[in-house]
């Protein structure tokens, strides 16, 4: 009988933020919802495909369990992200290339008129990461995510996003896609989301200290149906060890 193996595994990533005059995240995995008073009136949505494409491995080791704990700040909204995931290492080849993830925020507050309304979260997203293609230096992902949301929200958001990154020396630049759509529209889940954006990475050094700090920048424009776009954008430092790769860390323009 072969020996089971497994790991769990917990992390915190913070960025530090260079830009002035934005609040930025310190967790560049978790979701942030954009505060542009009537010109949205949905809630941002697309919370799971949004939670960790920045520069991080896209799949957790194969047998590893991942446990992520985020936090995401913005002038408007606050929250305490909390994702699971795990890539299986028993499922053959196709396993191996997949990671499953499920995540939740466990409180969130929004700000009111006069005061903050904290509460659970009112969403589960889950989400399957498989890796078409990885053959230095181009990496292909494509993401299917669901998003069930809770309490006041009504029905679920369906979808697929597509990644993709090339690696060359210490830069690493990468974009996205994502389309999702409602299954049932209301206030808080738009009929139809499309989302696209990119980024780029650069590791400060090839060797030693300097290798571990990562420089980055995302920009993404999300186009909910009825509405105003919105655009994001991001910059910051990170110490992080192994692979790096980009995506988009989100953030709120002001204004």
């Amino acid at each position: 009988m072969g020996e089971a193996r497994g790991e769990w595994r917990m992390r915190k990533v913070t960025a530090l933020p260079l830009l002035i005059g934005m609040w930025a995240a310190p967790d560049c995995s978790a979701r942030i919802r954009p505060s542009h008073g009537s010109r949205n009136t949905f809630r941002t949505s697309t919370t799971q495909q949004r939670r960790r494409f920045h520069i991080d491995p896209y799949l957790t080791e194969p047998g590893n369990v991942d446990l992520e704990l985020g936090t995401a700040l913005s002038s408007a909204y606050r929250s305490s992200p909390v994702t699971i995931k795990h890539t299986p290492d028993g499922l053959g080849d196709f396993g191996r290339r997949t990671e499953f993830s499920a995540s939740f925020e466990s409180v969130s507050s929004a700000a009111g008129d006069d005061s903050w309304t904290t509460h659970f979260g009112d969403r589960i997203g889950i989400q399957a990461n498989h890796m078409l293609y990885d053959a230095a230096p181009l990496s292909i992902v494509f993401a299917p995510p669901a998003t069930f949301l809770l309490r006041n929200g009504e029905g679920a958001r369906l979808g697929g996003t597509m990644i993709g990154n090339y690696d060359f020396g210490l830069h690493s630049i990468g974009s996205h896609v994502t389309w999702t759509g409602a299954t049932a529209s209301s206030a808080s889940n738009p009929p139809r989301d499309l989302e696209a954006g990119g980024g780029y990475v650069r590791r400060l050094g090839k060797a030693g200290n300097w290798n571990r700090w990562t420089l980055f920048v995302s920009a993404a424009r999300e186009m909910p149906s009825g509405q105003a776009h919105v655009d994001t954008v991001v910059e910051g430092a990170i110490p992080m060890d192994g692979p790096r790769r980009t995506g988009l860390c989100r953030a709120p323009l002001q204004g």
